[in-house]
């Protein structure tokens, strides 16, 4: 198993608030043969309430981040206790030699997310706040965001033939 994006538990509040925009964490992942994302994963709080924040999986083309990976995904903070919350998805296929990064937008107002410093992966900030297919890069920070997404190795399992059962239906 594999990580695309940061694990850290960073200690620093970053609140994105609505009219912010989205980011996505320069981690670039190169994927190989048969590896697929399986869950994504946010460090935050609610600051009142329940907020929510949507996540996806870009392409990258050029150390930026290019195009969206299926879909969005939505995660749900209800508590004002800083923690890891994540979306269980489908096996998200990779293409092997493509490099991925984790991309966190369209956060509800209350929604802070933690974050640290790291100039060597930093942060695209995108000109709009909803995860649209293609990335339009506004500006660069160097911060990097506490989120990541899981990637599992999935071998496909080859089709099973039984003589026995090919016979009795011939017949």
């Amino acid at each position: 198993m594999a990580t695309i994006g940061d694990t850290s538990s960073y200690g620093m509040d970053l609140r994105l608030g609505n009219s912010i925009g989205h980011r996505s964490n320069l981690y670039q992942y190169p994927a190989v043969a048969n590896d697929h994302v399986t869950s994504i994963s946010v460090y935050g709080r609610s600051g009142s309430g329940s907020s929510t924040v949507e996540v996806a999986i870009y392409s990258v083309n050029v150390d930026r981040p290019f195009q969206r990976l299926g879909s969005t995904y939505t995660i749900t903070f209800t508590s004002s206790v800083v923690s890891w919350q994540t979306v269980n998805i489908a096996a998200l296929a990779l293409v092997a030699g493509k490099k991925y990064c984790v991309a966190i937008g369209k956060p509800s107002a209350n929604f802070t997310a933690r974050y640290g410093f790291d100039i060597s992966n930093s942060v695209s900030l995108h000109q709009n706040t909803a995860l649209e297919s293609l990335w339009v890069e506004r500006t660069f920070r160097g911060w990097e965001i506490s989120m990541f997404a899981t990637v599992q190795n999935i071998i496909p399992r080859s089709p099973v033939t039984y003589p026995c059962c090919a016979q009795l239906i011939q017949t």
